[in-house]
Parts: C-alpha cells; sequence; structure tokens
C-alpha cells in the first residue's frame, strides 16, 4: 500500500523508513511536486471503520492492469487499459480455512472471490485497489496482496490489505496531510 507524497512532506520525516514491503506492504513514494487534483483525479477515500461496507457476500470492484489471458495456467496476456471486476467478499472461516498463514486478523484482512469462481485479480496486479460504494461515494478499502491464477480461482480467494487498518499509519507518516474519513 503506498501513499504518494511530496519530497518536502517525506524530508520532514527524517527517520521514517519509506518502504517496510516485506513487514507489511506499505510504503510512501515521495514524489518530486504535488500532485494537482482535479474532477477526475482525487486521493482515495478511506474509512477509518469499513464495517458498513465490507460486509460477507457484499459486492466491490477490484481494479486493475493484469493478466486477461493464459496458457498452460500462466499469464500470456496484460491489459493496456485499466480494467475492473466485480467480486464478493468471501466469510472470514473460508479464508483462514484455505490460506492459514495470511488470513490471521480479520481487521488486517479481506478475502474475495469471483462470480463462480471466473473472475477476480491476476498476476501482475498487486497494489490495485478494492473498492466499494459506501453511500456517499467509492471508497477504497483493501490493496491487493495475493491472487491466483485462472484455474485456481475456485480453489483460493484473492486476498487484499485492509485499508482502514492502517489509517493511524497513514496519519503519522503524512504529519496528519491525509486521514482516514
Amino acid at each position: 500500500m503506498s501513499l504518494l507524497l511530496s519530497k518536502d512532506v517525506v524530508a520532514e520525516r527524517s527517520g521514517y523508513k519509506l518502504f517496510s514491503a516485506r513487514e507489511t506492504s506499505r510504503g510512501l513514494i515521495p514524489l518530486s511536486s504535488p500532485v494537482d487534483f482535479t474532477a477526475t483525479a482525487q486521493p482515495a477515500k478511506i474509512l477509518r471503520d469499513d464495517s458498513r461496507v465490507v460486509v460477507k457476500h457484499g459486492q466491490v470492484i477490484f481494479m486493475g492492469f493484469g493478466s486477461t489471458a493464459f496458457h498452460d495456467n500462466k499469464p500470456n496476456a496484460f491489459s493496456d487499459n485499466l480494467l475492473e471486476t466485480g467480486v464478493v467478499v468471501a466469510k472470514f472461516d473460508y479464508c483462514q480455512r484455505t490460506l492459514p498463514k495470511i488470513a490471521t486478523d480479520n481487521d488486517k484482512i479481506v478475502c474475495t472471490v469471483g462470480p463462480h469462481g471466473t473472475h477476480g485479480a491476476g498476476a501482475g496486479e498487486s497494489g490495485g485497489p478494492l473498492v466499494a460504494q459506501d453511500g456517499k461515494g467509492v471508497v477504497q478499502v483493501g490493496m491487493l496482496i495475493g491472487a491466483t491464477n485462472s484455474d485456481e480461482k475456485l480453489r483460493w480467494p484473492d486476498v487484499y490489505l485492509r485499508t482502514s487498518y492502517f489509517c493511524d499509519f497513514f496519519a503519522q507518516a503524512t504529519g496528519n496531510a491525509f486521514s482516514c474519513s
């Protein structure tokens, strides 16, 4: 999970480890200049309490540029266009049963399954956003950390870090320049 920040914001936090991907897949990416937000380019909205939108059997949307075709269960085509697919939040006990080493805490992880086990994230899409509607608009609820290839979709869920779990990290790392709602 990454936040894009101008160099001056990162510089103010000297001593902060910019990347700790091995531990939590989160980091800060310094930018050379500030981002100009427009009607179509806005910062992600993240809820501190996403329990209303991350519910079992709830519909969420994953977006990415990853694999679109497979040969011998290996990706052999990738999209030049941003794609999205509707997926369903899986019960956490299913996630724990199928991925016991990863799915250890419901507050940190959310798993999804595609309709009929056919759609979802693929190779090359790690870090991609999982979003949901919260009644006021679109909110980011997850970031992809694990997906399976096409013929494995019926056996394994896709796994995301829950963005709500990192609200305190975002606030601390940005000096409250970013905060969850």
